[in-house]
């Protein structure tokens, strides 16, 4: 297969990066080694400055859906 991008590591940037070239246009492919959901703190907190980067990546109704204020 023929990629323009080869992204190693599927956490929060990884993910994030793919979903951006692929929106732009790019052939990406995403590894990851690990299994989903791992069990540990990441993204337990997601500061007021992160809403910006939501919106781009069309998850700001998503996450808002989950209800995160508990």
């Amino acid at each position: 297969m023929d990629w323009d991008m080869v992204i190693v590591g599927a956490g929060l940037a990884g993910s994030s990066l793919a979903t951006a070239l692929a929106r732009g246009g790019w052939k990406v492919v995403l590894l990851e080694q690990g299994d989903f959901p791992r069990h540990k703190v990441c993204g337990e907190f997601l500061s007021p400055e992160s809403q910006a980067s939501l919106e781009a990546l069309g998850l700001d109704r998503t996450v808002a859906a989950l209800d995160p204020s508990h």
